[in-house]
Order: C-alpha cells, then structure tokens, then sequence
C-alpha cells in the first residue's frame, strides 16, 4: 500500500547524499537525501529529516513541489502522525506566496467532511510557516489509473480503472439497484467507479457551499482511504467566492492541471470560474477512469488548450464498448464546453450518478439533434456546406412537386385520374428522397479521404517516440480508431462503382500491361526453346542447369499471369461524375490499406511507436540508474566538463569515459540491437555490425576557425588556405553530444526499417582491388540533407552547425588534418583518401600518401582524435546544419579527394536534393535540460 499526502509520493532515499537524477523535460526524482541537523533551511532548500517544528517532529519527505514540501512528521503532543506541509524559503520570501499559504490553511480549515482531508493547524516556527494536517494513508487515484493503463497495455483491450486494488479486503461494494436486472460482469466495475466518484462529487459540493471552488481536481488530488472512501487533497489553489480579502489572481490568470482545465479556465476568465468549474474537471475525472486516456491531449500545452476549447471531445463509448450508454451521457454532461449545459452543482452530479447505479433514469441526456448538428457543421464547414446545397435541392424538389399538385388537384378535383398522377408524382418523390440519401451517404464517406489526410499529416508531428509524446500518439489513436472499420465499406463502395464500367477489352488490356504482355510473349518463348533443348541434352550437369532456368522462368510467367489479368483501368464512358467518384473512392481505398495494414500501415507504425515512447525511459535511464549517476557526477567532477551539471538524457544509454580522451560517451539505443559494447583492456569499444550511434559529449570551449597562410606563426597556418577559410575566433558556449564514427549502413537501416537503404556501395559489395567486403559497419552515403533530416527527426537526433563540426574535429589542436598532424607522409594513420592504394581508380591521387581503403571504410579504421571522434578527415564528407550563400555546408572531404580537399577547414557547398557515393553525416543528440 503507498502512502500519499495533499502533494504526490513519497520520495526514495539514496545513499549519496545530495545527489539527484534528473530526467529532463521538468521532471526530476530524488535519489540521494541525508539526514541533517538542525533547522538551517537556505533559499529554495527543502527541510531534512529530523528537524522539528514546533511540536511536530518530522520523519521523513513524503513529496515536494515548486512552493514547499510535505513531511511525514509526528505531533508529539497528541501522540499521533500528520502530514506537515512547509513553505520553502525561496516562496517565503515573497509576500504573494505566503498571503497564498494562509489562504489555503484559512480556507481547508472550514471544511469538516470525512471525504475532505482535515487541517489541524497553522503555525510558524522560526520563521518556517507549516500546516499541519490528516496524514491519509490509501492510494491516489492517478496511481491506480496508471497501474490499469499497465495491465490494458499488456492485453490490448480497452479497460477502465480497477479500483478495488487499494480498497480493505475487508470492505465490499454492493450495488442495490431498485429495479431492473443485474449489471452483467464487464459493467460491473463501472458502478465501483460511479460510486467513487459520487463520494467525490459530495465531498467537493461540501466545499462550494462553504464557498471554495477547488480549480485543480485531478486523479493525483483524489485519494482511495484503505477502508476504500474518498479523500480530497490540496485546496492550494482554491477560490473563495465569500472571502472579503483582496483576490489573489487577476483576469488571465490560468490556475490549474491543463489536461482537467475547463475551457473558461484556460481562457484565463476567471469572473466566469464558479463550481461548474469542478463539474467540468469531475467529468474529465470520471472519463479518464472510464476509459484509462484522458479527454483531451495535445503534443504541447497550447495544442491541448485548443483541443480543450475547439474540440468536441471522443465520445467515452466510441474509446471502450463497454461503458453503459447513461454513464456515457453523464460524462459529456459533465464536459459540456457551455457552463450553462452542465450540471448546476456538483451534488446534481453526484445524485445522477446514484440514479445510475441504483437502476433509475438519470437526469443528464445525450445532446440533441440540433446541438450535434451544429457542432458537426463547425468541425466539417465543407462537407456541411455541400450537403446544404443538396438539402436546399431537396426542398426545392418538394416544393416544386407540392406545388404542381396542388395546381393538378385544383384543376382535376372532380376528375379519377387527378388521383392516379398525385400516387404517381409520390412514388417519383419517394424515389428521389433515397436518391439523395444515398448522394449524401457517399459525401460523407469521400469526407474519409480528408480525415485519412489529416491523419497522415499529424502523424509526421509524432516523432520523436519519447514519454512526453505518448498522451498526444494515445490521443491520435483513439481519434483515428474508427478508420479501421471504414475500410471494408469503402471497399464494398468502389466495387459497384466498377461495376458500372465498360467490360475489360482486350486493347484496355495491352494499354495496361503493354510491356508485361511483351516481356510474358518473349518469356514463353524461351520455354518452349528450353524444353527442347532439355529433350536433347545428354550431359546430366548441362540438363541440371537448363531445368533450374525453366523453373525460374515458370515462376515469372506464373507472376505475369497474375499481374495482367488485374484491370488497371476503367471506362464510364460519358459519364464524369462517376468517373470522379471512382477515381476519389480508389484513392481512398488505397490510403485506408497503407493505412489500416495490420503489421506495417499508418495505424499499427503509431501504435508501436507508441508503445516504444513508454519503453525508451525504463530501457535507457531506470535500467541504468546506477551508470547515470556515475556519469552526472564525473562530468560534474571532470575538469575538462568546468562543473557541468548534466541531466540522465532520455534515449542514450552510459558508456563510461575514453580513457585517451577523458571524455564521456553514450549509446544511442534506437540504433542499437544485441549486447551493450564493452570497453577492452586498451579501454576500445567492441564494435559489431549491430552497435548502435555512440555520442562522445564534447566539452565548451573557443577555437579559431578557418585557416590563414599569411603568417606561419598564427593560428591555423596553412599555405593552401583559400579566401572562404576567414580565420575567426569561436566561441562554444555550451557542451553538445556528437557521434564519435559517420553513420553506418546498419544504423540507417534501424533507424527507419521501411526506408530503402541509399547507399551506392552497399553491403555485399566488392569492387577491383578491395581485399574485403561492404558490411554494414561501413559508413552510409547517397543521402541528402533532406533525407537526413527526416531520419534523424524520427530518432530524436540532428545535424551539427559548421562551427560544433570544425571544433569537435580539431579537437583543440593547430593542425591541417585529423590528429593536428601537418605532415601527409603522417596522414595515412588518422584518415582515409586518395592515394597511391586507388591510382587505377581516381587518377587524381596523393603519391604521398598510402592507406589500405579504395572506398570508404568500416568506421573506426583509422586513429580518433584528441576528442575520440574518428574520419574527420577523410572516409565521407559529412552534412552541417550551416549554409554559405545559399547553399548547405558538407565538412572532412571524402576517399576521392586529394589531401587539400580533406583538410578540416575546407568547406565545400551543396544543395539541399544532391547526393554522392561519398557524402554521409554525422549525427548530433541534442541535449535534453
């Protein structure tokens, strides 16, 4: 059983004091606290342990926040536990925050009700400002929600939150229902939850009739006591509508959890806030229990605060079939965007809920026709607008007829036969009325094709797959769930339309498949000379080879066969429109397979990517724990990092430090499969073809960059220097993470499995001269930068800037090439480019110089510089971020080039479509806060 207090968990204890790990994206968990003495409390320090205020004796952190902590602590005077929250230092010192505090402590200390957590007192000790309230022992419900999400994960069906986890085994819920049937087995959690959530209902309307309206209720402030009642905490940001004190918060103000905000909360219309307020963040409670994702998501804070005003939210039941169509109902009441279309108070939420657990009619009722036709029209204003010129059609139609009856009747009243035109004129009526249905039925189904397009487009906005990116793919999911069932209607749609065509000629056949037609005649004919051939042969080798070829071309005459017999085509004559339709409805069949295709469409990619985002923090930073906080402390501790603080980066794994360079270095995992690389007795990495991108962090400092061959006593002297080389001093002001090899064929492939590997040396390959074969530890190329920034943006990673590439390749060196050597006879050691090795395939060559590599070579081949990377000079010519007139920048030169192109000041420019069998990249990891 957890023990929680009004703000969050408590925190583990570690045995290094003062350390902390922190995860980046604003979330930081302690891991090493000591006990100390005293009550010395510096600015923004939380109390330690021990200390005592007043007559409470603090036992230990049970959670902290922005503005203070909360303690476990004993009142010793009544000899009982209380949870001690204390205001900081730094929030004391501001006279906002303390007003703040009071409020709260004045405000919680009015409400008396079981489900309200008690304040005994508000006191200062030494000028420590504490409340003392009821210690709830139990579990919040956020924790409950996630360990249901959990088990949802592991089964793939949708759930709702099980709340008996945390209740006494003593204690049992019976629903009573007065009238009806049971509820069947899986709509049975669905009235433990009802239940709960009226508790929570009655207890927050407690508080709005003593004036408090909550503006922050969410599963974190709900607690399940161990005898399984509710339990409202942290009444820190509440408004009190019968204080006569000067307000705390002013028009624009947005107070509140964003995901439980009501949209006048995030409009910052704080007149407007009243206990509707806490209605709307109940509902989106209850919905979230329901069915374990949240109402609303977005992939920032101001995409969610527009789904929150725009968006009509995914009706419960569309996300789980077995919520009960009233309960459903109750939750959009209760997430009405207009105040005045939900419920009054709380308490008529609280007495629906009962209504539906007891088997009663509720009061809440689905929105009318009326009010969903007009959202509908709001969210599809071009389908609307087409199906109101249809409809106007329709009425003029009607009218038309009603009209020309009414003139018949009068002009035939006395006549039989008035009677038979009128049934006639009906039936015609009746006739175009399902004409028109069906016209409207197939506009919205074409509207898929535009909700398939919105799909794929916000699908591009879902990378990288990181935890703070799940709620908006889980959101996404859940959006685009019923466009899996479409496909089979849309199927079932294009094959009438086809059956409208013109029959499948002959001639249509030959347009179609002229030269598979062609190729299959010609393939024929090769058999026939084969088979006799093969009745001739006497040598058994010679007939052993002629029947493997006639089997290879059986199998393709076999695949031809098939593939002409496809009509490719289709004829509707002069008719346009549906020769419109069909051509919209094939595309929108084809985008629902690439969609809807179970193991590599749009739908099964997202949920995978998904599923990847909750993995990558538990497989790169909870798993190695212990190799993060090693390598915080030593880059803090190293001098060649100046007091660094780095944060545990998200997606990169620990590798320790080079013990050449002293720098640390770390696992890309996504590109990574198999064992973690090992370093060796000469501190080597055990490099495979599956090793993964390895990021050395390189250390802040200034450079000069460029060359000058004016003075052979200033920087960067170098008699080849060209008017494009300025020589300028740099500064970096931070330290940045960059791959220590190119990136491999075998990395690229990780990377992004459907894409088509580019490489024009690929694995396999084995040109004149080379003594070994392409694999994939060889370095990828033919990529250009767009490709490239598509790759890497899916793998969270990016390409350096002209000036982190110079300065991590010279490596705090004065030298021409790789290692600061300015000697070419030296070179062959640190790189790889044409020399006397390749004469017969680059005439242009260094007579010079002499390495063992024709191509490119397996990374890692030649020596790395003083910062561990290695081919900064040589191998492939590497991709920046930078630009010179107009143009993107490519650094280190290539196998091909003569020494004076590989020296590390020469850049060389291109666009941003071109590539080269000896252009590839190396990657940058941006630094996660």
């Amino acid at each position: 059983m957890t023990e929680e207090t009004t703000r969050g968990q408590e925190t583990p204890d570690s045995e290094d004091a003062g350390e902390t790990l922190s995860l980046g994206q604003g979330e930081t968990r302690a891991l090493d606290r000591s006990v100390v003495s005293g009550q010395t409390q510096r600015p923004g320090e939380a109390l330690s342990a021990e200390v005592r205020l007043g007559r409470y004796r603090l036992i230990r952190e049970l959670g902290s926040g922005g503005q203070g902590a909360v303690y476990l602590a004993e009142d010793e005077q009544l000899k009982r536990n209380v949870a001690l929250k204390v205001l900081n230092v730094g929030a004391r010192l501001s006279a906002h925050a303390r007003l703040r505090f009071e409020r709260e402590a004045e405000t919680t200390g009015r409400l008396n009700h079981p489900g309200i957590a008690r304040v005994f007192e508000f006191g200062e000790e030494n000028g420590v400002l504490f409340i003392a309230m009821e210690f709830v022992e139990g579990e919040t419900l956020e924790s409950m929600i996630r360990q249901s999400r959990n088990r949802q994960d592991s089964s793939g069906e949708p759930g709702a939150v099980m709340l008996n986890a945390g209740v006494d085994p003593g204690r049992t819920t019976q629903v009573q229902p007065s009238q009806g049937t049971a509820l069947s087995s899986d709509q049975r959690p669905f009235a433990e939850i009802a239940r709960f959530m009226e508790d929570a209902a009655r207890a927050i309307h407690v508080a709005h009739e003593s004036g408090l309206v909550h503006r922050d209720i969410k599963p974190a402030n709900i607690m399940m006591r161990q005898d399984g009642r509710v339990c409202l905490l942290d009444f820190g940001l509440a408004h009190d509508d019968h204080s006569t004190e000067v307000t705390l918060t002013q028009s624009g103000d947005v107070f509140g959890t964003p995901a439980y905000m009501a949209p006048e909360q995030v409009r910052g219309q704080t007149h407007s806030i009243d206990p509707r307020t806490d209605v709307w963040a109940l509902g989106a409670v209850l919905y979230e229990c329901c069915t374990l994702c949240r109402p609303f998501a977005g992939a920032t804070r101001h995409d969610l605060f527009r789904e929150i005003v725009q968006r009509e939210p995914v009706p419960p039941s569309h996300v789980n079939r077995r919520i009960p169509g009233d309960l459903a109902a109750i939750i959009l009441t209760a997430l009405d965007k207009d105040p005045e279309r939900r419920y009054a108070s709380a308490l008529d939420l609280a007495e629906d809920l009962r209504r539906l657990r007891h088997f009663e009619a509720i009061h809440a009722r689905p929105a009318g026709h009326w009010v969903k036709t007009l959202r509908w029209v709001q969210r599809n204003r071009t389908v609307a607008a087409m199906g109101l010129l249809v409809f106007l059609a329709l009425i003029g139609v009607v009218v038309a007829l009603y009209l020309r009856g009414q003139e018949q009747k009068r002009a035939f009243d006395t006549m039989q036969s008035a009677k038979v035109r009128i049934e006639e004129e009906s039936r015609r009526t009746s006739a175009a009325l399902v004409r028109e249905r069906a016209a409207l039925a197939d506009f919205e189904r074409l509207a898929d094709d535009k909700r398939l397009e919105e799909a794929e487009k916000e699908a591009e906005e879902l990378w990288p797959a990181r935890p703070w990116t799940v709620e908006a793919m889980e959101s996404w999911l859940a959006r685009y769930r019923p466009l899996l069932k479409a496909w089979p209607e849309h199927e079932a749609s294009l094959r009438k339309l086809r059956e409208k065509a013109s029959p499948y000629r002959e001639e249509d056949r030959r347009r179609d498949h002229g030269e598979e037609l062609a190729r299959l005649t010609s393939l024929r004919k090769q058999r026939e000379e084969q088979a006799a051939s093969l009745k001739e042969v006497q040598d058994d080798a010679e007939r052993k080879k002629l029947s493997a070829s006639l089997t290879e071309i059986n199998h393709d005459i076999q695949e031809l066969e098939t593939l002409v017999n496809q009509r490719k085509s289709w004829d509707f004559g002069d008719d346009n429109v549906i020769r419109w339709k069909h051509d919209i409805q094939t595309q929108i069949v084809n985008r629902l397979r690439r969609f809807a295709a179970p193991e590599d469409g749009l739908y099964a990619g997202v949920r995978k990517r998904c599923q990847r985002a909750r993995a990558i923090l538990d497989e790169t930073v909870t798993k190695y724990r212990d190799g993060w906080i090693a390598a915080i402390r030593a880059v803090r501790t190293s001098p060649h990092y100046g007091g660094f603080k780095l944060s545990a980066q998200v997606g990169l794994i620990p590798l320790g430090a080079d013990p050449r360079s002293g720098l640390q270095e770390f696992l890309h995992w996504e590109t990574h499969r198999g064992p973690i690389p090992e370093r060796d007795e000469k501190g080597n990495l055990s490099l495979t073809e599956n090793t993964g991108l390895i990021f050395v962090l390189i250390p802040r400092g200034q450079f000069w960059m460029g060359s000058q061959k004016e003075d052979p006593g200033k920087p960067n002297y170098d008699p080849r220097a060209r008017s494009d080389e300025p020589l300028h001093e740099v500064v970096i002001e931070q330290p940045f993470l960059l791959s220590k090899f190119e990136m491999t064929q075998g990395q690229w492939r990780r990377s992004w499995p459907a894409l088509e590997q580019p490489s024009f040396y690929r694995k396999g390959f084995q040109g004149r001269g080379m003594t070994s074969v392409v694999n994939d530890m060889h370095p990828v190329e033919q990529v250009s930068l767009l490709m490239c920034d598509k790759v890497l943006l899916h793998i969270g990673l990016s390409l350096p800037t002209e000036e982190q590439w110079e300065y991590a390749a010279r490596a705090g060196q004065d030298g021409i090439w790789a290692g600061g050597t300015r000697d070419i006879g030296k070179l062959r050691e640190w790189g790889n480019l044409a020399g006397q090795e390749a004469a017969r395939v680059f005439p242009a060559h260094e007579k010079e110089h002499r390495d063992p590599y024709i191509i490119h070579a397996p990374v890692g081949s030649f020596k790395p510089n003083a910062f561990g990377l290695h081919d900064v000079t040589g191998n492939l010519w590497e991709w920046t971020r930078s630009t010179f007139k107009g143009l993107y920048c490519i650094r280190g030169g290539g196998f091909g080039n003569l020494a004076y192109v590989n020296r590390l000041a020469y850049r060389y420019h291109y666009t941003e479509l071109q590539r080269d069998h000896d252009l590839g990249l190396r990657p940058l990891c941006p630094l996660q806060p």
